[in-house]
């Protein structure tokens, strides 16, 4: 086992086998009803869906692996945040957030409904699938902008598999023509809060990130900020109550832009503001790395040079370097 390597493939630990329990069933859950809408719309519409999805998504993922901050082996592991966030997640979202929606209809609040219902479970969800990544590869993983990097992937992952069942959907029950429904469903959702769940994730993330690695629990603070600017963004403000008609769509479309630029204001300065610690971080896990290769090449030569019979003293192995 080589111990600079993240525990991903090896069954060490119980996060290990809640990784891939998950990673077995909630992909399979999520593209069965993933699938079951695009099976009703015509073929083409579902192939275009099919290269929206694929070609956005790889192309946002090669980017986030090649920021200042991603991870080492970064395509791989923002990689595995879009699945964990594309799958996963939505799929643990499943289970809680239906019933909570109908939970606040039934009680008389239903412009609350995608706020309790969306907001809440999906930003619990994708942190905690954040949370699952984090402790498989810690050893790669050692300043809080790292883990903002790893938190947009996973929000890309929930972002994407969701423009692809609204389309979907969107093209089901359009009267007239599945793919004018779909292409405008996917241009609404790429104009109006583009990449939301990103962003949101991504400043979660973060906040994640200050509280494991600099031991500042005020950063979890951020965590409910996201979600608030998520409960405030699915909110179904009653504009039609205050508002003529014609202004109603216009008024809906600014506020949850608002709350939209305001986060990524948040979320640009926490990228700007790592910088100088960033490099600090990176330098001192080089040099953790470069200790304890040291000590490992010093250990071998140790044993090399023992003469044959000659009895030597069984020590442990020095403790790999993870992220402080």
């Amino acid at each position: 086992m080589n111990p600079l390597k993240p525990l991903w493939f090896q069954p060490t630990n119980a996060w290990w086998w809640l990784a891939h329990l998950l990673g077995l069933v909630f992909p399979l859950v999520g593209t069965i009803l993933l699938a079951m809408p695009l099976v009703v719309i015509d073929l083409p519409a579902a192939l275009v869906s099919i290269v929206l999805f694929v070609a956005l998504s790889v192309l946002t993922v090669y980017g986030l692996s090649r920021t200042r901050y991603a991870p080492e082996h970064g395509f791989i592991l923002v990689g595995l945040a879009f699945l964990y966030g594309a799958f996963i997640s939505i799929g643990l979202t499943f289970l809680l957030g239906f019933g909570i929606a109908d939970l606040t209809t039934l009680l008389g609040t239903p412009m609350f409904s995608s706020s309790f219902g969306g907001a809440i479970p999906e930003e619990t969800m994708k942190l905690f699938c954040v949370v699952i990544i984090l402790n498989l590869t810690r050893r790669w993983v050692y300043h809080p902008a790292q883990l903002m990097v790893i938190g947009m992937g996973v929000g890309l992952g929930f972002d994407m598999i969701e423009n692809m069942s609204y389309g979907a959907n969107a093209a089901m029950f359009d009267p007239n023509s599945d793919m004018p429904a779909l292409l405008a469903t996917w241009g609404l959702r790429l104009v109006a809060g583009p990449l939301a769940h990103m962003v949101w994730t991504g400043i979660a993330a973060w906040g994640l990130g200050q509280f494991v690695f600099n031991k500042k629990v005020t950063g979890l603070g951020w965590f409910f900020f996201s979600l608030t600017a998520h409960f405030l963004f699915n909110t179904q403000w009653p504009f039609d109550a205050v508002l003529p008609d014609y202004l109603v769509d216009y008024a809906a479309f600014g506020t949850v832009n608002l709350v939209y630029l305001i986060c990524v204001a948040v979320l640009v300065w926490m990228w700007r503001s790592s910088a100088d610690t960033f490099a600090q971080a990176k330098a001192s896990h080089v040099a953790l790395v470069e200790q304890y290769l040291e000590q490992v090449r010093a250990a071998y030569a140790h044993t090399t040079t023992t003469a044959p019979g000659a009895m030597v003293a069984v020590t442990s192995p020095p403790s790999p370097p993870v992220g402080q």
